[in-house]
């Protein structure tokens, strides 16, 4: 069986409120492995998005740990999660967060050009160079059929468009694993669908990790598995 891409291990997230502490998650633990498509349920205010801004090294937990490409980061200092983030994590969130003076394909490339401008790796390209990366880009777009706005600004496309550039830009590095906040909060069924099935698709031929947090109870159908987040405790998990 595959390594975990990902691992949360106790994971317990707390905040300063007056003289209290605020637990918004309790002992979390959470595996998942490549190609898996993890929906995670939950009210607004249980915590779901403090687990993604975990998982993606973007917080700090107040115990436990958490792991990431199989490697330990309770002790890394930011410079090298920075570095963990770029080589392992993809993030898409509920506003695509395009820039607008840039066409699309540009958007797409943005973080992989950051990244290597950084002297950071890309598993992508198996080193610092930039090999290949903009065919990577337009591929992408095609296989998320919207090949044909590749340069053009994101004004001129709609909401789904656009959160479907945004899903390219997050998958084009080669991450292990895709964290996704709400991608389809603001989009209407048919667009949020068809970004689901898009995202589940790529998953299942790049073997990319996906945990996508969610109000969107039609998501479990698009993952491979659900779990329930309930006063920043994991319930059980449905197949």
């Amino acid at each position: 069986m595959a390594e975990p891409v990902v691992e949360a291990r106790g994971l317990c997230r707390s905040y300063p409120q007056g003289t209290a502490q605020v637990h918004v998650l309790s002992a979390v633990d959470l595996s998942v492995r490549p190609g898996e498509f993890v929906a995670v349920l939950g009210p607004s205010g249980s915590g779901k998005s403090t687990l993604l801004n975990l998982l993606g090294l973007m917080d700090h937990p107040t115990s436990g740990e958490v792991l990431l490409g199989g490697s330990a980061t309770g002790r890394t200092s930011e410079e090298e999660r920075a570095g963990l983030r770029n080589r392992h994590v993809g993030f898409v969130f509920q506003f695509d967060a395009l820039m607008p003076e840039f066409t699309i394909l540009e958007n797409v490339l943005m973080p992989a050009r950051i990244a290597l401008a950084a002297g950071r790796e890309l598993a992508v390209s198996g080193g610092k160079g930039w090999p290949g990366l903009e065919s990577r880009a337009l591929e992408l777009l095609k296989a998320l059929d919207i090949e044909r706005h590749a340069h053009r600004p994101p004004r001129e496309l709609s909401g789904g468009e656009r959160q479907r550039a945004a899903v390219a830009r997050a998958l084009l590095p080669g991450p292990g694993v895709i964290l996704a906040d709400e991608p389809t909060g603001n989009l209407d069924r048919p667009n949020a669908e068809l970004v689901f099935s898009k995202l589940r698709q790529l998953a299942d031929a790049s073997g990319v990790a996906v945990v996508m947090v969610t109000h969107n109870e039609s998501s479990v159908g698009y993952a491979t598995r659900s779990v329930h987040l309930l006063d920043g405790r994991l319930a059980a998990s449905a197949a």
